[in-house]
This record gives structure tokens, C-alpha cells and sequence, in this order.
């Protein structure tokens, strides 16, 4: 993923608009509801950038904002809670993808990384209101947990 989609994907996340419906093109023979669905976003995307962008709070910046980290903890939990509901995972399926930025970032200072760096950072300057009001928009409606669209 390119830095310009990540930081795409990064800002729709942080003010709630997952993935506007006009960035959204129906998946050719999908269900009928599916383009409805996707109005509403990726969850296992959006999951996947809040496990990395957790990752980068844990290790570039411990101990800042806590009423942000709160939420985005929050957020990851209700994530993984709607993928078991809706798409089978079980307990252990989550906590195998848990380390997924460890192997993401391995043998590189994720500090240094910009593309993540800055998606926690606009994250983070949203604050906890905008990331629940953006996990309450993304798991409005139940549906199969999808990684794409992501963008």
C-alpha cells in the first residue's frame, strides 16, 4: 500500500467515514446488499490499521495520551468481538493476528516509519470521541468481516 492510500485509509478511519460510498464500486456478482455493506467499510482493514496503529503508540510513544489509547484499545476490542460474531474467527484466530505488526515491522524501527507513524498521529490529534464515533459507523451493520475494499 502505497503512503498516500495509507494515509487515505488512515483519515477516513479517524473521522468515522470508514469508506465513503462514492470510493466504493460493487464487487461484479456479489450480493445484493454487498455494495450497501461496504458503504459502511472494511472491518478486518480497518482492524488491521488499529492493530498497527496500537503498535506504534506501544512503541514510539508510551505513556501519551491515555484517554486516546483507551478508545482505540476500545475500538480494537469491538472490532475483534463483531469478526467472531459475524465471520467465525474464534478467540485464538484474534490473538494470532495480534502479532501481525511484529512481523509487519521486524527489523525496522517502526519510529521511522512514516506511513504508520503518521496514521497514528492523525488518529491520536482526532481524539477518543472520533475514534468511537468511527468504530460505531464501522460496525453499524452486521455483515461478513471483509479486508477489501480497503480503500
Amino acid at each position: 500500500m502505497r503512503s498516500s492510500q495509507l494515509a487515505l485509509v488512515a483519515s477516513a478511519w479517524v473521522v468515522g467515514l470508514a469508506l465513503s460510498a462514492a470510493a466504493v464500486a460493487p464487487t461484479p456478482n456479489a450480493p445484493e446488499n454487498r455494495a450497501e455493506d461496504e458503504k459502511h467499510g472494511a472491518v478486518l482493514c480497518s482492524w488491521a490499521i488499529s492493530l498497527d496503529i496500537q503498535y506504534v503508540a506501544d512503541r514510539c510513544y508510551p505513556g501519551q495520551d491515555p484517554e486516546f489509547r483507551a478508545a482505540l484499545s476500545s475500538s480494537i476490542s469491538r472490532m475483534e468481538t463483531f469478526i467472531e460474531r459475524n465471520g467465525g474467527w474464534t478467540p485464538e484466530d484474534i490473538q494470532r493476528h495480534h502479532s501481525s505488526p511484529e512481523r509487519e515491522f521486524e527489523g525496522r524501527d517502526v519510529c521511522k516509519v512514516a506511513d504508520v507513524v503518521e496514521m497514528y498521529q492523525a488518529a491520536e490529534a482526532a481524539g477518543p470521541a472520533a475514534t468511537k464515533k468511527g468504530t460505531d459507523e464501522l460496525l453499524a451493520v452486521p455483515r461478513e468481516p471483509e479486508m477489501d475494499p480497503c480503500l
